[in-house]
C-alpha cells in the first residue's frame, strides 16, 4: 500500500487506540508509504485546554463540548509514536487547532 489519508476521523480514537492503528499501518504501508491525516490536535496540553477556554469565553458551547469530549491528542504524542513505528513525520499548522500530519515509512 503506497497512502493512506484521512480527515477529521483520527480524533474518534483514543491515544491508546491511535498507537495500534499506526502500528498496522506500519505493517501496511510499503517503505515511502505514506500517512497524511488533517485533524485537530495540539502542540501541548496546554494548548488543547486554552482552545477549550477560548470556545467557552467567545460563547460557543458546542465547539467547547466538542473539544471537552473527542479524543484530540498531542503532536509530541503522534511524533513519539509515529517515530517509534518508523516514520519520519512533519506537522503543518492550518490554523488555531488543525494540523496537516504527513508520515513516511522509512
Amino acid at each position: 500500500m503506497d497512502t493512506i489519508v484521512s480527515t477529521y476521523a483520527f480524533h474518534h480514537l483514543t491515544d491508546e487506540e491511535k498507537t495500534k492503528a499506526i502500528s498496522l499501518y506500519g505493517e501496511l504501508l510499503k517503505a515511502g508509504g505514506k500517512i497524511v491525516f488533517a485533524d485537530t490536535m495540539y502542540q501541548s496540553s496546554d494548548a488543547d485546554q486554552k482552545a477549550i477556554d477560548e470556545a467557552v469565553k467567545a460563547g460557543f458551547l458546542s465547539l467547547a463540548k466538542d473539544l471537552q469530549t473527542e479524543y484530540y491528542t498531542t503532536i509530541p504524542f503522534l511524533q513519539r509514536v509515529l517515530e517509534d513505528h518508523n516514520f519520519k513525520v512533519h506537522f503543518v499548522c492550518c490554523n488555531d487547532i488543525v494540523w496537516i500530519m504527513e508520515a513516511e515509512k522509512l
